[in-house]
């Protein structure tokens, strides 16, 4: 015989939605301030209120990792899956930490799970991209990148790593092309600025890639990797000048090749050929 259970879960009252809601603020301000041991005893104090509050589990999940306590961040993230399965940060949250600890498998696992539940995040595509580049599946990776891009074109981390990977792989415009496109974004970006230089530099765009160099060493002249690529970039210069100096000349005589030195006599009789004449620009009316 089936009977129902005499133990019942407490009535959440008024009073302890209030509870929970300034536990809740309490919480996320601890978190802000770094104060992640108080951050815990927030969380759990909401727990004692509902033990099933998806988010209070996915906050305390946070907060043990912060606390490198990895082992109890899992747990708590897994609980707030189970509860919430169509939340897509825990899962999100649960792949970084298995990232942290080499988890790759467990990683892209969870991050899969995400994409798929949330067809239009792009956060999770994002790290999955990644993931993919660190498990060696690197058409996958590309595709993810262009899928989280499609989705938000102006996601720009998603655009530099493409452009990255475009100019590991020597697809130079390609890589210029993307990360001109971040640029237009955020000026400020010297990370793209240095690598667009660098697919210039392969491109022998030796002014176009001097530009990019001199803008991020005008807002950063301490910077080291660009120092050393406009080194490099003076030394290639100056080998390419001293190869063109060195490289001889054909000795003319009256306007005649060497080779035709037989014919300078005849020649010489011959009237001048005439000019061609220029052509004038046409007088704008």
């Amino acid at each position: 015989m089936v009977t129902r259970s005499t133990k019942k879960s407490p009535k959440v009252t008024k009073e302890k939605i209030e509870d929970a809601v300034s536990l809740l603020n309490k919480a996320q301000a601890n978190m802000q301030k770094g104060k992640f041991d108080d951050a815990i005893k927030n969380f759990q104090a909401m727990l004692a209120i509902n033990k099933d509050y998806a988010p209070a589990h996915f906050g305390l999940g946070l907060a043990y990792n912060e606390r490198g306590d990895t082992k109890n961040s899992v747990k708590e993230l897994k609980a707030a899956i189970k509860l919430d399965p169509k939340s897509v940060e825990p899962r999100t949250s649960l792949a970084l930490v298995y990232l942290n600890q080499k988890k790759m498998k467990d990683a892209e696992r969870e991050l899969a799970e995400a994409a798929n539940v949330d067809k239009k995040d792009t956060e999770s595509r994002f790290y999955l991209a990644n993931v993919y580049f660190m498990n060696g599946k690197n058409d996958a990776a590309v595709a993810t990148l262009k899928e989280a891009l499609k989705i938000n074109p102006k996601f720009a981390d998603a655009r530099y790593n493409l452009g990255i990977w475009y100019l590991e792989t020597g697809e130079r415009s390609n890589a210029i092309k993307e990360l001109l496109k971040v640029l237009e974004q955020d000026p400020d970006d010297l990370d793209a600025r240095r690598n667009v230089a660098k697919a210039y530099i392969g491109q022998e765009k030796y002014d176009l890639a001097r530009e990019q160099l001199d803008i991020v060493l005008l807002e950063s002249p301490k910077d080291a990797e660009a120092r050393d690529l406009m080194d490099d970039l003076d030394k290639e210069e100056k080998a390419e000048a001293k190869a063109a100096k060195a490289k001889p000349k054909v000795k003319s005589i009256k306007g005649k090749v060497v080779k035709k030195v037989k014919a300078v006599k005849k020649a010489s009789k011959a009237k001048p050929a005439k000019k061609a004449p220029m052509k004038k620009a046409k007088a704008k009316k």
